[in-house]
């Protein structure tokens, strides 16, 4: 979804490389001045929500479309 808005400028977020400490760590994020090395830990999951929030400007609608999006993706009604 992010990829979507955002298309190879969402990088400049979040990384794509795996980074070897678990989800919760932060020694990886100090390591790489803030930005988190990839979007499946706590970190780059955060960024790319703020990504969204940012895109759409209104924080209840950007929730009501990340939910929507999750809901479409894992069949729920």
């Amino acid at each position: 979804m992010a990829l979507h808005q955002y298309s190879k400028t969402l990088y400049k977020r979040v990384g794509v490389e795996p980074s070897g400490n678990p989800f919760n760590s932060l020694v990886q994020l100090e390591y790489e001045n803030g930005i988190p090395r990839n979007p499946f830990i706590n970190a780059g999951s955060i960024a790319v929500t703020d990504a969204l929030v940012s895109f759409y400007q209104d924080e209840y609608r950007a929730l009501e479309v990340i939910l929507n999006f999750i809901r479409q993706i894992s069949d729920e009604p």
